[in-house]
């Protein structure tokens, strides 16, 4: 990448929404998950709770080198692509995969070629479990969190299967 490039045009950034925690929240182990005055269950985990301390976005006309690079810096596995403020889609790792298996040149190839327009996305407010079922029914393992029109963050599958064991496991 050269240094003529037009910061945010095609260069992606890590957002740290202002509602993203450090890191999903703990869970003690023999804790139960459950809606409230459900036979003394704690209140369903929510989205909120797991969501990524930071996203990387990008814009459609981001070009896949630069997307892949961004994944890479962040040790992330998608970027959410915004489109004037607003979610537009999804990239994530399986996608340039498919764009380099595809031949094609990463350099000239942009974001919106490869990208999933209009993703499944949740509230901040969905229970875990919900996102989980989403997830699983589509196929899917990172899903945008939008609150209004705005994205939150990213919550993974990983992240939610780890809290559900952890919310399952018994005491040591």
């Amino acid at each position: 990448m050269t240094g003529d490039v037009e910061p945010g045009r095609d260069t992606p950034e890590l957002v740290r929404p202002a509602t993203a925690q450090a890191g999903p929240a703990p869970i003690r182990p023999g804790s139960k998950a459950g809606n409230p005055g459900e036979g003394g269950g704690s209140p369903a985990l929510t989205v909120r709770e797991l969501i990524r301390p930071g996203v990387v976005t990008a814009t459609p006309e981001t070009t896949m080198a630069s997307a892949a690079a961004s994944m890479v810096r962040a040790r992330a596995g998608s970027v959410v692509v915004i489109q004037a403020s607003f979610l537009a889609g999804i990239l994530t790792k399986w996608d340039a995969l498919r764009a380099t298996a595809s031949g094609a040149d990463p350099h000239v190839s942009l974001v919106s070629e490869w990208m999933t327009r209009d993703p499944q996305a949740v509230s901040p407010d969905t229970p875990a479990d919900e996102a989980t079922q989403i997830m699983l029914q589509h196929g899917i393992h990172h899903l945008p969190v939008v609150e209004g029109k705005q994205v939150r963050g990213v919550v993974r599958l990983r992240d939610l299967l780890a809290a559900r064991i952890r919310r399952t496991s018994p005491p040591a």
